[in-house]
């Protein structure tokens, strides 16, 4: 009887000591991001981009609009053939659909700035959490600005044993 409660008392220990071994770290990288100078310096970065953006779509719509009331003054006032409105017109939606598609440009121009902006900055961040999680001996970084685990050791990924036992 005693053996059996010494086996299980190292048993127990063991798991204990198993359990002890796998520590935890917490981190809000939102408010890390915000306070890094490079952070601030990528947002007004991309502030003045976007503006930049924004200014000359707005001269380009300006002068379509005002290209769109001079037509329509001078075909209200006979200045102009039938066939010469109709052919402005044209020339006008043309240009109109080209505002639509700069717009939509403009908008993936943006994104892709933020990204090339970004990029090296939450990568020395993921870089100063792993080489903490390291130095502190942590198993496990949990980011709580977004509820999600951000470091964490390469072997404990279980997908494809989950994928297999599931037949895919």
């Amino acid at each position: 009887m005693k053996y059996i409660k010494l086996i299980v008392l190292v048993i127990l220990f063991g798991a204990f000591t198993s359990i002890e071994a796998q520590t935890f770290g917490h981190i809000n990288s939102q408010e890390l991001l915000s306070t890094m100078p490079e952070m601030q310096q990528a947002e007004k970065e991309l502030e003045t981009y976007s503006q930049q953006l924004e200014n000359d779509l707005a001269r380009r719509a300006e002068a379509w609009q005002q290209e769109a009331a001079k037509l329509q003054q001078d075909n209200q006032a006979g200045i102009i053939t039938p066939q010469q409105a109709e052919s402005r017109a044209q020339q006008l939606e043309i240009t109109r659909n080209e505002l639509l598609q700069s717009e939509q440009d403009a908008k993936i121009k943006v994104l892709q700035k933020q990204e090339e902006l970004l990029a090296p900055i939450i990568e020395k961040a993921q870089k100063a959490v792993a080489d903490v999680a390291a130095e502190k001996g942590l198993s496990y970084v949990f980011d709580l600005s977004i509820g999600s685990v951000i470091h964490f050791p390469p072997g404990d990924d279980i997908s494809a044993a989950v994928k297999a036992k599931m037949g895919f």
